[in-house]
């Protein structure tokens, strides 16, 4: 429901009411506080009036309490003698002048003595008198009720003190009398105007001292009624009540519970409350004109606001029109300036319209040249608008023509379009849904559309879509998928060949040993011969597989370096120019390498090609050279660690062409780094060198200095099979083995070939079996030889986890791509097959002879 629409008349009065109703509730608010504050002033000034009564009082009290206690103390027994009490009061009765009089009383409350003399003929008691009964009870200093007294025939207030014997007996009291008109003099000064009235009472309401009237009040009861008392303190008290001539009044009272007394100190109401009231009133009065007085200039406000708002509206029905708006040079300058920003906005109404057709037409332009096909369609994949990308991809004459057509022509899955809406998100976006359209021709046009449908404003549903062709893209996508299917077919000849591989290791294995155990003589030894010549025949058909399979696997062999680079030489010697002189130095015998052929002339020519690069047209000189070294290298984070001196062929490639700077001979081994011209260079030559060395377990050293050329020195461990079997020592055995292989034929082989160099063989088939073999074995064993197949125990290697049961473990893995050797850091070697028992113990025996791991003689046997 609309909110009914307000007068400026009504607006203007309401907002008169906001501000001077406002104002004139604080200024009642302010006269409230200001008469909350006079009384609170007020009760704070009889309260603190009271007190300083209550204190003189108090100190007064305090001053006969000492007295009779005094006399009580250190006169008692001689005062209730009649001489001695005669003897001692006429002489008391000047030295406490504030006393009427002093008396003594014996224990049944007979008047023993008095300072002042007592009728002829009158026994006086104070048995009946309430002091007397308070000091008998209670044996402590008391304030009694104000009585005529019977010797002075004064109105006073009897104050007692006991007078106890050597075993506490009550014997008697000693007595000061105190006139009411004396305790008026303590009234003196304390009430500051006529006014206030001052009372002091018992606390049953008996008055003892009044400022005003005390002859007629003093000895009298207030009038007793029901009266609000609040607290402010532990002994002070506000009270609102009429005093006994009916004059409201506010009272403050403070109470000497110690002598029973109270002290009143009142002043009238309307005192306190008259002058905060007149001035309320005052304000309230003035706040009543000065709202009148706003409503009136409100009034003519509105009536010269009505006026200007009448010249408005007349100039927006001119705008309406389209016209400026024109007003009179006496109009308003607020309505003159609304004018000016009206004729503003219809200037810049038309230059915005203006824009919105030329940006139409240019959007209009833009989807009509876009390369990708532009539509809008309803629900039901009718469409409505198009671009000419659409109309092109189509095959259609026209746009018009591809409207008219049916929606049954344009799908080649009727479903099409509520699949489209189907696979729309929460927000009705559509993204990279692929659908078959049909070209006029009745070709099918496979597509992928972006967009979202939306909901007009007449209710309908239509998608915006931006379409792209991809057939030819399926296309190679399917040639893609077909290529994928072939490198399934070479992964799966690969994975055959190496099985295949597998199974001739240990035909080649098996072979060794028939021919060693029959021996070169036997009759057989032909036919043996034959079979290991048929078992490389077929290792050449494993390669071609694996080269059907394009894996990257390295075929390392052994290899004598000299023999390679006599055969590369004439190559060499081809790619090099006119003006670079190849020299060769090759030792007369070098110790046989394990490396992959190809990789090998792959460093030596990407080595040889980069001094030649070096050179430029002024040519030089490359000198190769090999020879055989002992070597120690330190452990480098970026090399294969060497470990103890051992033996190393090493291979010289030496130029003396330009050299290199530090700052380029610290980068030459980072891929991709060159200093040779854009498109010249790829700079993964010698980081491809360095990864070939290393992976070999060589190290490749450099050495250059600006102006003396660079030489790149190779080293590579020499094989540990350099010799034959025959030539190696008798095996010893005695260890504990723990045989792990997954292949059955190659498991049999080892364990036939450890037995026979005289260890013994605990025997599993995976990692996890082999955990629980040597956990059921209860010793620690001397080795672990593990197949090429052994997978991880839950992500760790097995010999890791055996590592923590046994640490230093000695570990030999079968493989056929790195040679024999020992690491300084951890004991571990590979075994190459072939192998036989000579073999396999010359890899253990040093391994478990580490660090105290070599076995007893004997052990296992």
């Amino acid at each position: 429901m609309t909110a009914p629409s307000l007068s400026i008349r009504v607006r203007a009065l309401l907002l008169v009411a906001v501000v001077a109703v406002p104002y004139t509730a604080f200024q009642i608010y302010a006269g409230v506080a200001a008469y909350r504050t006079a009384v609170r002033n007020a009760e704070g000034r009889v309260v603190s009036v009271a007190a300083a009564t209550a204190s003189a009082l108090d100190q007064f009290l305090a001053v006969t309490e000492r007295s009779t206690g005094s006399l009580a103390e250190r006169l008692g027994l001689e005062l209730l003698t009649d001489e001695g009490c005669a003897r001692t009061m006429g002489a008391l009765g000047d030295a406490f002048p504030y006393f009427v009089n002093l008396l003594v009383v014996d224990a049944s409350g007979t008047l023993v003595c008095s300072a002042r003399p007592t009728p002829e003929g009158q026994v006086v008691s104070a048995a009946d008198r309430y002091w007397f009964q308070q000091v008998r009870e209670q044996r402590r200093f008391v304030v009694g009720r104000p009585v005529l007294g019977p010797v002075t025939q004064e109105w006073v207030v009897a104050t007692g003190s006991p007078i106890v014997g050597a075993d506490g007996e009550f014997l008697g009291a000693v007595a000061g009398t105190v006139g009411l008109l004396r305790i008026e003099d303590l009234l003196e000064g304390r009430a500051p105007g006529p006014n206030e009235l001052l009372t002091i009472t018992t606390n049953d309401g008996v008055v003892v001292a009044r400022s005003v009237d005390a002859e007629a009040w003093v000895g009298r009861s207030l009038p007793s009624g029901r009266v609000e008392v609040e607290r402010r303190g532990p002994r002070e008290f506000v009270t609102r009540t009429e005093d006994t001539s009916g004059l409201a009044r506010i009272w403050g009272r403070i109470d000497l519970p110690d002598y029973g007394l109270r002290v009143y100190l009142g002043v009238p109401s309307d005192r306190v409350a008259g002058p905060t009231l007149a001035t309320l009133r005052t304000q309230a009065l003035v706040s009543m004109l000065a709202l009148g007085a706003a409503f009136f200039v409100a009034i003519l406000l509105v009536r010269g606001i009505t006026r200007s708002m009448s010249l408005l509206s007349e100039g927006l029905d001119a705008a309406a029109a389209g016209d400026t708006v024109a007003l009179p040079p006496s109009a308003p300058p607020e309505v003159r300036a609304v004018a000016t920003q009206l004729n503003r906005a219809l200037q810049e109404r038309r230059q915005a319209e203006a824009s919105e057709r030329e940006a139409r037409e240019r959007m209009q332009d833009i989807l009509e040249n876009a390369v990708f096909g532009i539509c809008v369609t309803t629900a039901e994949g009718r469409f409505t608008q198009v671009n000419r990308a659409m109309v092109r991809m189509l095959g259609y004459e026209s746009g018009a023509d591809l409207l008219a057509a049916p929606v049954e022509r344009l799908y080649v899955d009727p479903t099409a379009p509520a699949a489209m809406a189907a696979a729309c998100d929460a927000a009705g976006v559509v993204e990279d849904h692929d659908l078959q359209l049909l070209a006029r021709d009745g070709r099918p046009v496979r597509v992928r559309i972006q967009g979202k449908l939306r909901t007009r404003r007449s209710g309908e549903r239509v998608f915006e879509l931006i379409v792209e062709d991809v057939t030819e893209q399926h296309a190679l996508e399917e040639l893609t998928r077909h290529q994928q299917k072939m490198e399934a077919v070479g992964r799966l000849a690969g994975g055959i060949a190496h099985e295949f591989n597998n199974l001739l290791t240990v035909l080649g294995v098996n072979s060794e040993l028939i021919r060693t155990a029959l021996g070169a003589d036997h009759e057989l030894a032909v036919e043996a011969q034959e079979v290991e010549v048929a078992l490389g025949r077929a290792g050449g058909l494993t390669r071609k597989l694996l080269a059907f399979s394009r894996k990257e696997v390295t075929q390392p062999s052994r290899l004598d370096i000299n023999e390679v680079m006599s055969g590369l030489e004439g190559m060499l010697r081809r790619v090099l120019s006119e003006t670079v002189e190849l020299e060769t130095d090759l030792a007369r015998s070098v110790g046989a390498v394990w490396i992959d052929p190809g990789h090998l002339e792959q460093v030596v020519l990407n080595l040889v090609l980069n001094a030649r690069d070096a050179f430029g047209p002024a040519g030089g000189c490359i000198r190769i050279s090999t020879a055989t070294r002992a070597g120690t290298f330190p452990k480098d984070d970026d090399a294969t660690t060497m470990g103890p001196a051992r033996w190393y062929t090493v291979l010289t490639v030496a130029d003396d062409g330009p050299g290199m700077e530090k700052s380029v001979r610290d980068l030459v081994f980072e891929p991709f780094f060159t200093t040779k011209p854009p498109g010249i260079g790829t700079g993964l030559g010698l980081p491809t060198v360095y990864g070939i060395v290393t992976d070999a377990g060589g190290r490749l050293e450099l050495e250059t200095e600006p102006g003396e050329g660079a030489t790149f020195e190779i080293w590579l461990p020499v094989a540990a099979d350099d010799v034959d079997d025959d030539r190696l020592p008798e095996p010893s055995g005695g260890g504990t083995v723990l045989l792990v292989a997954g292949n059955a034929p190659l498991r049999t082989l080892t364990r036939t070939a450890l037995e026979a160099a005289g260890h013994t063989v605990l025997e599993a088939t995976s990692g996890t079996t082999a955990l629980d073999v040597f956990w059921h074995h209860g010793g620690a064993v001397d080795a672990l030889v593990s197949g090429p197949d052994v997978r991880p125990v839950s992500g760790d290697p097995v010999i890791d986890r055996l590592r923590r049961e046994q640490p230093g473990l000695p570990h030999v893995t079968i493989s056929a791509r790195r040679p024999a050797g020992v690491a300084p850091d951890r004991p571990e070697g590979v075994l190459n097959p072939p192998f036989g028992p000579r073999r396999v113990d010359a890899v253990l025996q040093p391994l478990m002879a580490r660090d105290g791991h070599a076995p007893a003689p004997g052990r296992g046997h």
